[in-house]
């Protein structure tokens, strides 16, 4: 529970210079005050934010398509979402850290992990090939990450894997083996 007295474990990460101000709780509810118009943002800031993190948090416990990608690789899963013309979310878990990818009529339209959002989320899951996934049918609430169509996406997924799994080396034997 939040005192006022523990610093935030909330990491930020600024795209340009920024300057920081510490306020207590009795400045800030007086700000608000002042300003009904920053306690409207704030609002729909923290509502949205719930929203998402409940998206995240109940992806998995109560969905309606779930499974692991070591048994049904992110693609094909992506794939199946498409062609039903799905929307809703993909979330997906590995290893303690989170992630997932909105769709609108199968294509995605976002995608984000818990740094980063766009096309290298969605590129990182990719590579995510233990995770668990679940879809729910569900609106999206948030701004839109993605531009390029799904295949091209995937595409662009699957050459970036093959670059960074390397050369395979494979003996003539493997090439051409004997009868």
């Amino acid at each position: 529970m939040f005192t006022g007295r523990e610093p935030s474990g909330y990491t930020a990460t600024a795209k340009t210079s920024v300057q920081t101000a510490s306020l207590s709780k009795a400045r800030i509810a007086d700000l608000l005050r002042k300003h009904p118009s920053l306690h409207n943002h704030i609002s729909s800031l923290t509502s949205r934010h719930k929203d998402v993190m409940t998206a995240r948090a109940t992806t998995i416990v109560q969905s309606d398509f779930k499974g692991t990608f070591d048994t049904m690789p992110f693609g094909n899963v992506l794939q199946i979402l498409n062609v039903g013309r799905k929307s809703g979310v993909l979330g997906i878990l590995k290893d303690g850290h989170s992630g997932g990818i909105y769709l609108e009529n199968g294509n995605p339209v976002h995608a984000w992990t818990d740094d980063s959002s766009g096309e290298p989320a969605f590129f990182l899951l990719s590579g995510w090939t233990t995770a668990k996934f679940a879809f729910n049918s569900m609106r999206r609430e948030v701004q839109r990450s993605l531009e390029k169509p799904m295949m091209t996406l995937l595409m662009e997924a699957m050459r970036r894997q093959e670059e960074t799994s390397g050369p395979k080396d494979v003996s003539l034997d493997q090439l051409f083996p004997s009868t």
